[in-house]
């Protein structure tokens, strides 16, 4: 994965449809503390069919506020959800799923383990607390809360 450089971020929404913004390119996805593969549910599918699933690369960028992924074949289709589109993150009853709840949609994520499943909500409850609290202090919306 060295190497691999980011050319854009996905923004907040902007009634509906998502904006683009050009970062450094400089930032590699080596910089992020929290990445691996996980499995991400396909969209109207079911969870209790291994098929449904399709493995992605994830990391959270701290740095511009997103939870990013790409296809593992293709790592120059990026995708993300900023957090400020994030509501919660929270585990399902299955000790390798979780839940990524946000206002345009939800992804539904397993794990390799329910080791590292912990250590992703973890990781991305804190991430979205620290971005939601620096939008409070600055007195801005996407503070989890609807205008």
């Amino acid at each position: 994965m060295a190497g691999f450089l980011l050319d854009y971020v996905l923004g907040p929404t902007v009634e509906g449809k998502r904006q683009k913004k050009a970062i450094s390119s400089d930032t590699e996805l080596t910089e992020s503390p929290c990445s691996g593969v996980l499995y991400k549910l396909k969209q109207q599918k079911s969870a209790l069919s291994s098929r449904s699933f399709v493995e992605r690369f994830f990391w959270v960028d701290d740095h511009n506020y997103c939870l990013r992924y790409a296809s593992s074949r293709n790592k120059n289709l990026m995708k993300g959800v900023h957090f400020e589109d994030i509501i919660n993150v929270k585990p399902t009853n299955h000790p390798k799923f979780f839940v990524v709840y946000g206002r345009i949609k939800k992804l539904t994520l397993r794990a390799p383990s329910a080791e590292a499943c912990v250590k992703w909500v973890s990781k991305l409850s804190h991430s979205l607390k620290t971005f939601q609290d620096l939008q409070k202090s600055k007195g801005q919306p996407g503070d989890g809360q609807e205008l």
